[in-house]
């Protein structure tokens, strides 16, 4: 067995082990068989046994969220405006499934969708303190930088753009390049907050090499997204941080320039091009998916996009790319074709909550920036993500529901902490191994006893 896999079995094992004390534990195992999945990587494939990693550290969270209670204070009782419209998508598709084409390939989308919703529900329950937010997010990072070395160590290119890089959900170029957008914010975030030299500059090496694997993929979705979500960070970020945030992103557009090969340079140079084939595809498809909309208003069930193609995309297409079923290439019109108008109608207000949620939180303590960063960088993971996915299905990727538990998590941890001490200001940043927020005497106390609990 090697180093690698004796070291992924430590990490993984004994965090499920440290379920006996507290929820984030097991979370942190969930993000490591998602980030170095074994039967992906040569170290472990054939070497570590082939169980269910993802499903067993889910048991084990949901276990330890249920018995470990005593170990956890509780948090604010505080409404989550944003899950109502997530159980009734969550509800919908398991009702189109009734009538879809194809009930038993439905079915095992709706399994994806309701593990998705479970998924939700037990990332704020691991995620209590603001210290658990940042190792949730350094893990996030973390995970990410192992991508960007694997890219770099031995970069498998198919066509110039990056292959066998990856989560169990992002084995595709594009599917991994918007699942980075995510990461993205959380990498600029510890580099401009982190104030203890070593982290700092851990994460900056860290966020080259994302940033690397990022280019790597030359997804020219994502570029548009990654782009958008910069444009966004400047604009949400307010007067007086929005200088600040100009230069990060100056620098960013420097690191892309500097580090990007000449194959994705030519790439991205076609994405305004209107004659330019992959674009004009995107079009037909949508446009057959718009059609697919209006003769089936209420959904298909999974994969009805991919299933009913073949009826609706010109032949010419079809001759071309030799294969029976097309992808959308757009999360909007595969969750409409999927799970009908309604179903986008419960997206949509799971999206609204949320952001409502992470508004929210600047609002309360516009001077607080501990929460306040962590808020844009949540918001602009998903706004990236979403720009992204005009040109890419990301309705089961699971990052964007990883995003939205956090912000109700941050919003959970914000509200707790002002009932109990009223507004709390951090004067300068936070770091990712310390304490991340300066409390009163009264909540100061509460971190010491351990994590908070809803």
């Amino acid at each position: 067995m090697s180093k690698m896999a004796i070291f992924w079995a430590t990490l993984y094992f004994g965090n499920l082990a440290g379920a006996i004390l507290h929820p984030i534990h097991p979370m942190v195992a969930y993000l490591a068989f998602y980030y170095l999945p074994p039967h992906l990587n040569w170290w472990g494939r054939g070497v570590l046994p082939d169980l269910r990693y993802s499903l067993l550290a889910s048991g084990v969270l949901l276990l330890s969220v249920l018995f470990v209670r005593s170990n956890m204070e509780p948090l604010k009782r505080e409404w989550n405006p944003a899950m109502p419209w997530l159980l009734a998508w969550g509800a919908n598709t398991a009702l189109v499934t009734a009538w879809a084409l194809q009930t038993a390939r439905s079915w095992a989308y709706t399994v994806v969708c309701l593990k998705l919703v479970l998924l939700y529900a037990l990332i704020p329950a691991a995620v209590r303190t603001p210290n658990q937010f940042d190792i949730f997010g350094a893990a996030h990072v973390a995970g990410a930088f192992y991508w960007g070395y694997k890219a770099w160590d031995n970069p498998k290119r198919s066509a110039g753009r990056l292959a066998e890089v990856g989560g169990p959900d992002t084995q595709s170029d594009n599917q991994a390049a918007g699942h980075l957008l995510t990461v993205l914010p959380f990498a600029a975030l510890y580099v401009l907050t982190v104030k203890r030299r070593v982290p700092r500059l851990l994460s900056a090496v860290a966020a080259a090499f994302i940033v690397n694997v990022f280019i790597l993929c030359n997804s020219r979705g994502a570029t548009t997204g990654l782009v958008v979500a910069g444009l966004a960070a400047i604009v949400l970020a307010g007067k007086g941080r929005r200088k600040k945030f100009l230069g990060v992103a100056a620098l960013g557009a420097v690191a892309v320039l500097y580090m990007a090969d000449p194959e994705f340079i030519e790439r991205q140079q076609t994405t305004t091009n209107p004659q330019d084939g992959s674009a004009l595809s995107r079009c037909v498809l949508w446009g057959a998916g718009l059609e697919m909309v209006r003769d089936m208003p209420f959904g298909g069930g999974g994969r009805t996009f991919h299933i009913l193609s073949a009826r609706y995309l010109p032949q010419s297409m079809l001759e071309r790319r030799q294969a029976e079923e097309k992808s959308p290439h757009n999360t909007f019109i595969q969750l409409a074709t999927d799970w009908g108008v309604q179903g986008f109608v419960f997206y949509s207000g799971f999206m609204f909550g949320t952001l409502w949620m992470l508004h929210r939180i600047r609002k309360r303590t516009p001077d607080n920036t501990w929460y306040v960063y962590r808020s844009l960088a949540i918001e602009t993971a998903l706004i990236g993500t979403f720009t992204a996915g005009m040109f890419t299905a990301r309705l089961y990727g699971e990052s964007i529901y990883w995003m939205c538990a956090l912000a109700f998590a941050l919003y959970r941890i914000q509200s707790t902490e002002l009932e109990a001490d009223g507004p709390v200001v951090v004067e300068g940043e936070a770091s990712v191994t310390s304490e991340s927020v300066e409390l009163r005497p009264a909540a100061a106390a509460r971190h010491v006893h351990g994590a908070v609990s809803g």
